[in-house]
Parts: structure tokens; C-alpha cells; sequence
């Protein structure tokens, strides 16, 4: 196969990719200056991003299959459908949060004692855990939708407002 082949593949390719990239030194730089903050700031920012990132993974599992299915209606040529699949994949997202987001929010104290005893450190986490409850829709949310947008193949949008919300807003 020549290169010219996966031209398109490629170009979807490198908006994903540059999309992670920044995404990733958004959060690496969010670390540095919890650093700078001291330990315990360090420590509290990485627990509540450990426990927010299991039920974000989950929902990211359903932002990939509304990439798919949104291609596939794409695919077709079926609008109906491309706009059905993008906002199933949110409503489907939005019913996977709920109960995720009310274990957050009522139970940080608990999560937080999991990961540590030191009570400092335990104090510290609780309001960024509870906190973390209000973000999980609002991320997954434009995580599904920015991956239908990737399976509509319009990449270069979702690319740019991520490396915007990643770059000066986080």
C-alpha cells in the first residue's frame, strides 16, 4: 500500500494524536504546580484523579463505540442515524455517570480513606473527590461528543477546543 492510501487515516491520526498530547501536558503541568504546592497537595490531586479516572474510562468505552457507530451511520449516508448514535452515546454516558457521580459525591470520605490514613491528606482529598462528582458528566460528556465528532471525521474542530481547554483554561 502506498502512503497516499492512508492519507486520510493519517490525517484523522495526527488531530487525535495532537489532541493527547496537549490533554497530556495539560494534566502533567496540572501535577507540577500541585508539586509546588507541597505534598499533600501532590498527593490529594493524584488520589482524586486516580478515583475519577475509573468511571471516566468507563464512560471513554462508550465515547468509542458512539465513534464507530456514528461512522458506520456516516457510512450509510443516514443524518437520521449519525444524530441518533451521537445522542444516544450521551444519554447512555449520562446514565452510566449518575449513579458514579452519587458515590462521589457522597461518599468521598470513605474513597479518600482507602487510599490513605493521614488524616491531612484524607482532608485534603474529600473536597476535590466530591468536586470531582460535578466534573465526571461535563467530561465525559464532551468526550462523547467530541469522539462523534471524530466519527463524523470532522477532527480538526474537537482538536482545536481541546487544545484550547487544555492549554489556557486548565
Amino acid at each position: 500500500m502506498s502512503w497516499n492510501v492512508w492519507r486520510k487515516q493519517r490525517h484523522i491520526g495526527y488531530a487525535a494524536g495532537f489532541t493527547n498530547i496537549v490533554e497530556h501536558l495539560g494534566f502533567a503541568a496540572l501535577y507540577v504546580f500541585a508539586g509546588l504546592l507541597g505534598v499533600i497537595s501532590l498527593g490529594a490531586t493524584t488520589i482524586a484523579f486516580t478515583v475519577f479516572g475509573v468511571p471516566f474510562m468507563i464512560c471513554y468505552g462508550v465515547a468509542g463505540a458512539t465513534s464507530v457507530r456514528v461512522g458506520i451511520a456516516l457510512g450509510r449516508g443516514d443524518r437520521h442515524d449519525m444524530a441518533l448514535a451521537g445522542l444516544c452515546g450521551l444519554a447512555f454516558n449520562g446514565m452510566i455517570c449518575l449513579p458514579l457521580m452519587s458515590i462521589l459525591h457522597f461518599a468521598p470520605d470513605t474513597i479518600a480513606g482507602i487510599f490513605s490514613e493521614d488524616t491531612a491528606l484524607v482532608a485534603a482529598t474529600v473536597p476535590l473527590i466530591a468536586l470531582s462528582a460535578w466534573m465526571l458528566f461535563l467530561d465525559t460528556a464532551q468526550t462523547v461528543m467530541g469522539n462523534a465528532l471524530r466519527g463524523l471525521q470532522d477532527i480538526w474542530v474537537p482538536a482545536i477546543f481541546y487544545v484550547f481547554c487544555y492549554s489556557l483554561i486548565m
